[in-house]
C-alpha cells in the first residue's frame, strides 16, 4: 500500500468529511481498488461518500498494532553485534 492509499483509507476510517485531496484519476483508482477489495463501501449519508468495512477496520487496526522496528547491527556472518562494543568516534 502506498502512502497516498494509506492516507485515503485512514481518512475514511476516521472522518466523515470530504476527502482532503482533489478528485483525480488516481484517487478514483484507489477508491475503486478499496471497493473491490472490500475495505470500504459507498455510503451516501456523509460528505466523504464512503465508510470503512469491518475488513478495512481490521486491516488498519493490525497496521497500527505493528511494533516499531528495532535497530540491530549484524555482522558478515549474520550474527547480531553487541552495540556496546561499537566505537562511534564521537567526542563527548
Amino acid at each position: 500500500m502506498t502512502p497516498y492509499e494509506l492516507i485515503i483509507l485512514i481518512h475514511i476510517f476516521t472522518c466523515p468529511n470530504e476527502l482532503p485531496m482533489p478528485e483525480t484519476e488516481l484517487r478514483e483508482e484507489v477508491l475503486t481498488k478499496f471497493l473491490d477489495q472490500g475495505l470500504i463501501y459507498i455510503w451516501g449519508d456523509n460528505e466523504c461518500g464512503y465508510r470503512i468495512t469491518s475488513l478495512g477496520e481490521a486491516w488498519i487496526t493490525e497496521m497500527l498494532a505493528t511494533p516499531k522496528p528495532k535497530l540491530k547491527y549484524v555482522g558478515v556472518t549474520g550474527n547480531a553485534i553487541n552495540t556496546s562494543t561499537i566505537v562511534t568516534g564521537l567526542i563527548e
